[in-house]
């Protein structure tokens, strides 16, 4: 690989020598010109090799905060006071209800089970539940439909069949409750209902928080743009690096003499400056005539 690197640096070497024998005799107007586009067709990939660069670097920022399930969105882990709130080990994961059927002050009972959806009569893929005890049954909170209030510590729950219902759970942190006492309440205005929920896991790193347990996902964009990237930049050293080492041991060059097609590359900024001066300078020059080589229509 190595030797057909050099052998490309040499066989370019002598091609660049070429083109620029034969530049030297194209008239000096038609040259800048063509400078002038060579140094804008040179612009537009790389501003695109920039953009694609800026497009890698957002690709791999990690999406911070995004703990386990959601960081809330589930209603199972959320931050709060530099810590983490996890009651993903309080709800029972078969189907039922971690509290089932506790009878409230307004005389009915409830089922909760929190982060994962349970079945209980006709409550289906629910949170909570509302029965008389006398084989009536109405959800009061879809699993699907928790939200984290801005107290970060009440979780909000609704549901829709015979009526609108909505159920709030408030968290309530006692490092001693290591096992999960469920109150309710019940209804305190019409179809609303609440809750508490007092647990060692509703304590900032109660419950697994600030461990192993925490996760974090981090997304990488693998584009094409990135391995164009890659590519171009693994190709541009390996040209580099094997011209250097021909120069060196085949030519005995020295210092930056060892740098590949190093003539081509000494002449290149001022070619393309004065291809850009020179074409801005046409252009400006059509614009000028534009504006005043016709006589006003009158």
């Amino acid at each position: 690989m190595t030797h057909l690197l050099v052998v490309l640096s040499n066989y370019n070497a002598t091609r660049y020598s070429v083109v620029i024998q034969r530049i030297s005799v194209i008239p000096v107007a038609v040259r800048k010109t063509l400078y002038g586009v060579t140094a804008y067709m040179m612009m537009v990939p790389l501003a695109f090799l920039c953009l694609l660069t800026s497009k890698v670097v957002t690709g791999l920022s990690p999406r911070v905060g995004s703990l386990r399930q959601g960081a809330g969105s589930d209603g199972c882990t959320w931050t709060k006071d530099g810590g983490v709130i996890d009651i993903s080990g309080l709800g029972n994961k078969d189907g039922t209800p971690r509290f089932k059927d506790v009878v409230a002050t307004d005389g009915y009972s409830y089922s909760y089970n929190p982060c994962f959806p349970f079945q209980e009569e006709s409550c289906t893929q629910a949170a909570v539940c509302q029965t008389d005890g006398q084989g009536s049954y109405w959800q009061a909170g879809d699993a699907s439909s928790v939200q984290l209030q801005d107290d970060d510590s009440t979780l909000f729950y609704d549901a829709t069949t015979d009526t609108y219902r909505s159920s709030f759970v408030k968290l309530i942190c006692d490092q001693g409750a290591t096992s999960p006492e469920f109150t309710a309440i019940g209804d305190t205005s019409y179809a609303e209902y609440h809750f508490e929920l007092k647990t060692v896991c509703a304590c900032p790193n109660g419950c697994g928080g600030g461990g192993p347990d925490v996760t974090f996902t981090v997304e990488l964009s693998i584009s094409i743009g990135t391995i164009l990237v890659i590519v171009f930049s693994v190709v541009f050293i390996m040209y580099l690096v094997g011209g250097v080492i021909w120069n060196r041991t085949r030519r005995g060059a020295t210092g930056v003499e060892m740098v590949p097609n190093i003539t081509l590359w000494r002449a290149l900024p001022g070619l393309t400056k004065d291809g850009c001066l020179f074409t801005f300078s046409k252009v400006r020059g059509l614009c000028s005539a534009g504006r005043h080589g016709y006589e006003e229509v009158k």
